[in-house]
């Protein structure tokens, strides 16, 4: 996987291919972020569209392609791993 998220196909477990799906497509990036290990979800704004939300993110390709092909324009949204510490400045509210 090439650090700009070029992504031309992906092999998945059982064999299949996610063939061409375009990199500069929100689908082509969620899938970059799980094949790098980022537990992924699809989001509306900041909404989930699971279930379950953040408990539902996931590394499976498989999954992570099923969900864009059904929302194309889902947010992407993700579970910090462990270990990971994320910092949220808002320049709007007085953040620096």
């Amino acid at each position: 996987m090439s650090a700009d998220l070029d992504i031309t196909a992906l092999l998945l477990a059982d064999g299949a291919t996610i063939v061409e799906w375009p990199a500069d497509d929100l689908g082509g990036h969620a899938l970059a972020y799980a094949a790098a290990g980022w537990a992924v979800i699809p989001l509306r704004g900041k909404i989930p569209h699971t279930t379950h939300g953040v408990k539902d993110a996931t590394t499976g390709l498989a999954q992570v392609a099923a969900w864009w092909k059904r929302w194309p324009t889902a947010n992407i949204g993700g579970r910090v791993p462990d270990g990971v510490v994320v910092i949220d400045i808002d320049p709007r509210n007085g953040g620096d």
